[in-house]
């Protein structure tokens, strides 16, 4: 199921005969930030050398900075993939053309030397974070 509003709803667990088991009430709270962790720091922005990899995550936080529960379904693109290639956290194999992946967490390939940008959306919250791939040196 997926929470759409703020407010506080009741979940009721029913047991196979169909009698009220258990139930919890949920705070739903908005959405207003994310922030997007590589190496259990928050960043902006980042730097690779051509041929190495790294993981980026994402946290969700409402108007208060508190960090929200729940899986949510964030959309991960890049704008130049010819850059820096996209895939899900486990996979090992680079995901070609501007793949969206619904998770908190993905990794990133440095294909060749550039600049380009790595956009997280989940809802109507956006954040974007600098990449700049410098060649290996000699």
């Amino acid at each position: 199921f997926v929470i759409d509003k703020a407010g506080v709803y009741s979940l009721l667990a029913r047991s196979p005969k169909g009698y009220t088991s258990d139930f919890v009430n949920v705070r739903a709270t908005p959405l207003a930030d994310l922030d997007v962790w590589r190496q259990e720091q928050r960043i902006t922005s980042f730097e690779l050398t051509r041929g190495s990899e790294t993981r980026l995550a994402v946290t969700p936080r409402n108007a208060q900075g508190v960090v929200l529960a729940g899986a949510l379904p964030y959309a991960w693109q890049v704008a130049d993939t010819s850059v820096v290639a996209l895939s899900a956290a486990a996979n090992t194999q680079p995901i070609e053309g501007g793949l969206e992946l619904n998770d908190d967490e993905v990794r990133l390939l440095a294909l060749k030397a550039g600049n380009t940008t790595v956009r997280v959306t989940v809802g109507s919250i956006t954040k974007t974070i600098g990449v700049t791939v410098a060649e290996v040196s000699p």
